[in-house]
């Protein structure tokens, strides 16, 4: 694999060259920009269960974490000038997902704390409603875009894939149930932490499953794809470690375990801690493995 991976900066239009601007660095940012899109799960799940703390917590978690790491992010080179065009030039809109995630964020927070200000204080006015599902909507879309983000980048075939939008969008709903079962067992919001755990089960099923289609997809998606697939399960220890502990043993399999483990009704305190930590690093294991084995396709390939 070494001998097909540009060592030198000219090598780019020869060779595979590995992306960095988006891991590495300033892109650390950027990494956990995407993880803590988990909080649309999170905000969601607490317009289904009529939370008003899951709602807090996961406008907390998009609107701040999400938001700040974002901004943190497109600030290097004076890109955070480009990406707020979306509020001034109508094109922006159309042509960057960045600049639409952006969007989608901020509106996502007017209208989330329009929502929380309404429920907290006028909970029997009945005008919360509309507004959290205003938000929740913008939740979904700020979750939905990250993987468009990467799925327009034609230059990286591993990522230019139509199911990269899906995998993310579960991955955000995977972990947002994680923490609304560990908020509604240990605390009085509102949540069934009994009922979302049978969710959670039929969430990671899915998601263990479309993550396996997607990189079986890319696995014959051409050299390109099929490099960075080979990477992430063959290659050096930066690339297979997270893949294969962080995100399929303690992301996936452990998960998988202590879920569909039956259980009595009382939800068990260690099961419950261990499930939430494995969804941490499962989310953040799945984006920096995405981010970190990501290779563009050679301009002028080597015959």
């Amino acid at each position: 694999m070494a001998q097909q991976i540009a060592t030198q900066p000219f090598e780019w239009m020869v060779k595979h060259t590995r992306q960095t601007e988006w891991i590495e660095k300033w892109g650390t940012f950027l990494w956990l920009a995407l993880f803590w899109g988990i909080g649309a799960g999170v905000y969601l799940i607490g317009v289904f269960f009529d939370s008003l703390a899951a709602m807090f917590v996961g406008w907390l978690i998009l609107f701040v974490g999400k938001g700040g790491f974002h901004m943190l992010f497109i600030a290097k080179n004076m890109r955070f000038m480009r990406a707020m065009n979306v509020f001034l030039t109508p094109r922006t809109f159309k042509t960057s997902w960045i600049s639409r995630g952006l969007f989608f964020i901020m509106l996502f927070g007017v209208f989330g704390a329009a929502g929380l200000a309404v429920r907290y204080w006028a909970p029997d006015s009945g005008a919360a409603l509309p507004l959290e599902i205003i938000a929740g909507i913008f939740a979904f879309a700020a979750a939905l875009y990250t993987g468009f983000v990467l799925s327009f980048v034609r230059g990286i075939p591993f990522w230019n894939n139509s199911l990269l939008p899906v995998i993310y969008v579960l991955s955000s709903l995977e972990g947002g149930a994680a923490i609304g079962v560990a908020m509604g067992a240990y605390s009085n919001v509102g949540i069934d932490a009994v009922a979302l755990e049978e969710a959670l089960r039929v969430m990671l099923t899915v998601f263990a499953f479309m993550l396996g289609v997607y990189l079986w997809n890319a696995r014959y998606g051409g050299s390109t794809s099929k490099l960075s697939v080979t990477a992430l399960t063959r290659g050096p220890a930066a690339f297979s470690l997270p893949f294969w502990l962080g995100l399929v043993v303690l992301g996936i399999v452990v998960p998988m375990v202590l879920a569909w483990t039956p259980v009595s009704e009382e939800l068990s305190p260690p099961v419950i801690i261990l499930a939430t930590v494995c969804s941490f690093i499962s989310g953040l294991s799945l984006r920096y493995s995405l981010l970190k084995s990501g290779f563009y396709k050679p301009l002028i390939p080597l015959t």
